[in-house]
C-alpha cells in the first residue's frame, strides 16, 4: 500500500516543475519529491556511502483548506529513505487546525511545524530550498523527526510597534515524537552513545 501512495505521489510529481499546484476553490493540493545519490571517500555521511548509494530520496504531499475567513486546516504525508531509516513508509508529517482572528492574534492546533531556526517552517518547499541537504550543523538529518514537528498548540501573530516597526511572535508548546526505530534514536545509539 505504501508503494503505491509513494508511485501516486511520484506521478502527480512527474507532471512538470518541481514543484506543482492545484487550486480547487479553497482546495490547495501540493507536492515535491527529490532523490540523490550519496558517495563518500572519508566517510559514511548520512548513510553508508562510502560504497555509494541511491537510498536517499523523500516525497511529500500536501492538502490544505480554508473553511472560513478564520479557520484553515492543512496536513502532509512524507515519505523518506536514508539507508536504513525510513524505506520509503508514509507518515503524517504535519497535521492542524489554525484560527486567526486578525494580524496580531492566531492559535494553531495539532502536529505542527516548529518554528525553529530559518528554514524548518519551509523546509520542504523544493522550490526555496538550493540543494536537498541543507547545512548539518544547523539542520541536521538526524533530528528531523523530532525537530520538524511538535504536538500541541502555538499561539502566534505580528503586532504593530507604531515608528519601531512590527513585532512578529511565536509560542508554542507541546511534545515532539522520537521514534525507537527512527533515524534520531538510530544516531544516539550508534554515534553519541559510542
Amino acid at each position: 500500500m505504501q508503494k503505491r501512495i509513494m508511485l501516486a505521489i511520484i506521478l502527480m510529481m512527474a507532471g512538470g516543475g518541481a514543484a506543482q499546484a492545484f487550486d480547487m476553490e479553497d482546495l490547495e493540493i501540493h507536492g515535491f519529491a527529490s532523490t540523490g545519490y550519496l558517495r563518500s571517500t572519508q566517510n559514511n555521511y548520512l548513510l553508508l556511502s562510502k560504497e555509494g548509494s541511491f537510498e536517499f530520496n523523500e516525497a511529500g504531499l500536501n492538502v490544505a483548506s480554508s473553511l472560513t475567513d478564520n479557520f484553515r486546516v492543512g496536513m502532509q504525508l512524507f515519505s523518506r529513505d536514508q539507508g536504513e531509516v525510513g524505506n520509503n513508509e508514509v507518515s503524517v508529517d504535519w497535521a492542524f487546525l489554525d484560527y486567526q482572528q486578525n494580524e496580531a492574534f492566531g492559535i494553531h492546533v495539532g502536529r505542527i511545524k516548529t518554528p525553529l531556526e530559518l528554514a524548518n517552517e519551509t523546509r520542504d518547499y523544493d522550490m526555496l530550498r538550493a540543494s536537498i541537504l541543507l547545512p548539518q550543523g544547523t539542520y541536521n538529518e538526524y533530528y528531523r523527526e523530532a525537530a520538524a514537528a511538535y504536538q500541541g498548540a502555538g499561539l502566534y501573530g505580528n503586532v504593530s510597534l507604531a515608528s519601531a516597526g512590527r513585532l512578529r511572535y511565536d509560542l508554542y508548546g507541546g511534545a515532539i515524537e522520537v521514534k525507537t526505530d527512527g533515524i534520531m534514536s538510530k544516531y544516539i545509539a550508534t554515534v553519541v552513545m559510542e
